[in-house]
């Protein structure tokens, strides 16, 4: 397939109706033989737990966000990462016990049904309507992670192909059961890897053919793409080793020990060994998956320095655009991007071929960088142009296309037969993710809000009626959210900053119920809730400039902030001798 054919030849087409059939036969299939088991038949082996961490590693926002968003900001976004290990170390030795005891000795089936027992019933559920607009939000935005093939596909809005996915989930949330969608999403991570080793592969080879190996580094080197590490302190830096040591250690923390969606698995008959396993195989192999996915995008940076990149990566806009009076402005941008194009490719050449000869070899590199600034400067006046055509026409139109580079690789270069294989695959990966999302929005709502004072029945009719009402409840909001907020940042810097907003304090008041038996309840609720608040503040200062703080140091400002003011306002209850509701001695 040409770079200049941006259609899906007709054997694509042909493997993705295939595929779609295939998959949705499959879960039906195993919805059947689900249903037929026995519901106490637990696995605990450790090939399932393999099975499982590899899924998990192995997600729809790693395999096609993060390649788009490194892109951009290069190999350093793994400093973000490396909060992890410390993060699950804290997790296995401190979290997991406390969960496991609280479950054995009270029942208790979500992380905030350990608040109700250490607090009080208030706290509860403020916290767990925090956590669903948080998990709301994001999944909301992973609804744009389908949408965003099916557009790079069809070349129509997202907004319409929103309510194309939300259809899909509707129909599958009808017709395959979570169980079958949860054994779906394992085994079909095994294909999913595959064919991003075979992406990288081609990927590898295309590049090859241009030049060595060496010169494919030293580009991606003189670029700046390569620098893992940043040891500066700057608070308005998003990703260095220090926004790692103290802001994502600390969400990942939060993430595992407050999100009802990692710790349903501490609060279970699973043995502890087996739970820690998990967590450390987890902490073991994320850095070494990320450095290979990110690997992926200094290959594609590189990519589009020896061939050409289209000026705006989301080709629905561009297909839009190229229909309008817009048309002449847009294609004098495109004009002006060739022309850098070919100049930053030979500048290139040029560079790889002269590196003994510091003279030349410093000139070039700054013409390579001065060259990258005009390229920039012109994407995003195209981005403009964008936002201007549709002010004028009246559309709705999502302007940013730094989600859409590595999709657009994969359909203007992979060979004939595997562009529709790899699209499909990655679609329904993404489709399993929203319904897992989905399912355990409607979960803690019912655990939380509906049942939160009395003993669960789950085989009751009762129960799975309402159970599936909330499903579909939630699939409406998630489709409305992603249809009218427009994600702030490219999207998995969006839904890190979504996660920064809520973590931080949401672990420190975990940190209190856990450790501090000397704050009570109202001090708890009044304390997290005045912390949460002051943490929107800045966050909403920050993108007013007012003040300058990168949103990951927003988790351990929340952290801080809820520990100090639990104890600060528990002090003052003490002094004005204000009684509280006195926690529950274990």
């Amino acid at each position: 397939m040409s770079s200049n054919d941006l259609d899906m030849h007709w054997i694509d087409w042909a493997l993705l109706i295939l595929l779609s059939i295939a998959i949705t036969l499959q879960g039906v299939w195993l919805t059947r033989k689900e249903n037929k088991k026995t519901k106490h038949n637990k696995n605990y082996s450790l090939r399932s737990i393999h099975i499982s961490v590899l899924a998990a590693q192995f997600t729809i926002t790693s395999l096609i966000f993060i390649p788009s968003h490194a892109y951009h900001v290069g190999m350093g976004f793994i400093q973000y990462y490396f909060g992890i290990p410390l993060a699950i170390i804290l997790v296995c030795l401190i979290v997991v016990p406390i969960y496991n005891r609280y479950f054995y000795k009270y029942n208790i089936q979500t992380a905030y049904g350990f608040l109700q027992k250490r607090f009080d019933d208030k706290t509860r559920i403020l916290v767990s309507i925090l956590f669903l607009v948080q998990r709301g939000m994001a999944t909301g935005m992973i609804i744009l992670a389908p949408a965003i093939i099916i557009s790079s596909i069809l070349k129509v809005s997202l907004n319409w192909t929103n309510i194309i996915i939300g259809i899909i989930v509707l129909l599958f949330f009808i017709f395959i059961n979570i169980n079958a969608i949860v054994t779906m999403k394992k085994y079909h991570m095994y294909s999913i890897i595959g064919l991003m080793l075979i992406t990288f592969g081609i990927l590898f080879f295309k590049l090859t053919g241009i030049t060595s190996v060496k010169h494919i580094v030293d580009v991606a080197g003189y670029s700046d793409k390569l620098n893992l590490v940043d040891f500066k302190i700057d608070l308005k830096d998003k990703y260095n080793i220090w926004t790692a040591i103290f802001g994502s250690s600390l969400l990942f923390l939060g993430n595992y020990s407050t999100s009802q969606q990692n710790v349903s698995s501490y609060l279970s008959d699973t043995p502890v060994k087996l739970i820690r396993w998990k967590m450390i195989i987890k902490a073991i192999t994320k850095i070494p998956v990320m450095f290979l996915i990110l690997s992926m995008a200094a290959l594609l940076y590189v990519f589009y320095i020896f061939n050409k990149a289209p000026l705006h990566f989301n080709q629905s806009n561009v297909a839009q655009i190229k229909n309008s009076t817009f048309a002449p402005q847009y294609q004098k941008l495109e004009d002006e991007l060739g022309t850098v194009f070919s100049q930053k490719m030979k500048v290139a050449h040029v560079l790889v071929k002269n590196e003994e000869n510091k003279q030349i070899f410093n000139k070039n590199r700054e013409e390579l960088r001065q060259l990258e600034q005009k390229e920039t400067k012109l994407r995003r006046e195209g981005r403009q142009l964008m936002q201007k055509f549709a002010n004028v026409y009246g559309i709705n139109l999502n302007k940013r296309d730094k989600d859409y580079v590595f999709i657009s690789f994969i359909r203007d270069n992979m060979p004939v037969g595997l562009v529709g294989i790899i699209l499909g695959m990655l679609f329904f990966a993404s489709i399993f993710l929203i319904i897992y999302s989905i399912n355990n929005l409607s979960k803690t709502t019912l655990h939380d809000i509906f049942y939160h004072k009395k003993e669960i029945k789950t085989e009751t009719q009762e129960y799975n009626r309402l159970q599936k009402l909330l499903k579909y409840t939630w699939l409406i909001i998630c489709v409305l959210i992603s249809l009218f907020i427009t994600p702030f940042a490219n999207l998995i810097e969006a839904l890190i900053i979504i996660a920064s907003l809520f973590c931080g304090s949401m672990l420190g008041l975990f940190f209190i119920g856990f450790f501090v038996k000397y704050v009570r309840s109202d001090a708890a609720f009044l304390g997290f809730l005045v912390s949460e608040l002051g943490i929107i503040t800045i966050f909403f200062l920050e993108r007013l400039h007012i003040v300058h703080v990168s949103f990951l140091w927003l988790n351990l400002l929340g952290t801080i902030f809820a520990i100090v003011l639990c104890i600060l306002f528990q002090w003052i209850f003490n002094s004005f001798r204000l009684k509280s509701i006195p926690v529950e001695s274990e």
